[in-house]
C-alpha cells in the first residue's frame, strides 16, 4: 500500500526549480525597468518621504497648465481668431477653423504627463508586492520546519502531496497578482493612449 502511495508523490524538486527559475527571470526584467526609470523615478525610490510631496507637486502642476494654456488658448485667443475668420465669410474661415481645433487641443498636452503620476504610485504597489512576498518567505520557511517534523510519522506519503499543493496554491496566486498588475499596467496606458491629443 505504501510502494502506491510513494510513486504517487509528486515531484516537488521540479516545481522548486521551475519556480526559482521564473523568480529569476522576473528579477532580472525588473532590473532592466529600474535601469530605464526616469531619474526622478529613481530619487524617489530611494528617497520615500519626498514621494507624497511630488506627486501632489506633479498633479498641481499639470492642473496649472492645463488651467492656463486654457486660458491663453480658449479665452484670448480663441475668439480673435474665429472673428479674423469669420467676421466677412471669406477662405480665412478654413485656416480658422483649423487653428480653433488645435486651440481647444493644445491646454490637454500637459496630460501626456500623467506617466509620472503612475509612475509614483507603482512605487507604492512594488512596495506592497515586497511585503507579500517577505511575509510568504516568513511563511515558508515556519512550513518547512513544520512538513519536516511531521515527515518523521508520516507513513502515508501525505507531506510531499501536501508541499506540492502549497507550490500550486502559490503559483496560482502569483499568476493573479502578475495579472492584476498587468491589468492596472494595461489601465494607465489606454488612459495615456485616450487622453493623448491627436495631431
Amino acid at each position: 500500500m505504501t510502494d502506491n502511495l510513494e510513486s504517487d508523490k509528486p515531484d516537488t524538486s521540479n516545481e522548486e526549480v521551475a519556480l526559482l527559475a521564473e523568480k529569476k527571470n522576473e528579477d532580472a526584467s525588473d532590473k532592466k525597468e529600474q535601469e530605464k526609470e526616469n531619474v526622478v523615478i529613481k530619487f524617489l525610490r530611494l528617497n520615500k518621504s519626498f514621494r507624497i510631496p511630488a506627486l501632489s507637486l506633479f498633479i498641481l502642476l499639470i492642473l496649472v497648465i492645463i488651467a492656463g494654456l486654457g486660458y491663453f488658448c480658449w479665452y484670448l485667443w480663441l475668439t480673435p481668431l474665429w472673428k479674423w475668420g469669420f467676421e466677412p465669410f471669406t477662405w480665412r474661415s478654413i485656416l480658422s477653423v483649423l487653428g480653433a481645433f488645435y486651440l481647444v487641443i493644445i491646454p490637454f498636452i500637459p496630460l501626456t504627463f500623467i506617466e509620472f503620476i503612475g509612475d509614483i504610485v507603482n512605487l507604492y504597489l512594488e512596495e506592497q508586492e515586497a511585503l507579500v512576498s517577505e511575509s510568504f518567505s516568513t511563511l515558508d520557511k515556519g512550513q518547512k520546519s513544520i512538513e519536516e517534523e511531521l515527515k518523521n510519522g508520516d507513513e502515508a506519503g501525505l507531506i510531499p502531496l501536501i508541499i506540492y499543493s502549497r507550490f500550486q496554491l502559490e503559483a496560482y496566486y502569483r499568476i493573479g497578482l502578475d495579472q492584476t498588475g498587468l491589468v492596472h499596467k494595461l489601465g494607465q496606458g489606454l488612459e495615456l493612449a485616450s487622453n493623448a491629443p491627436a495631431f
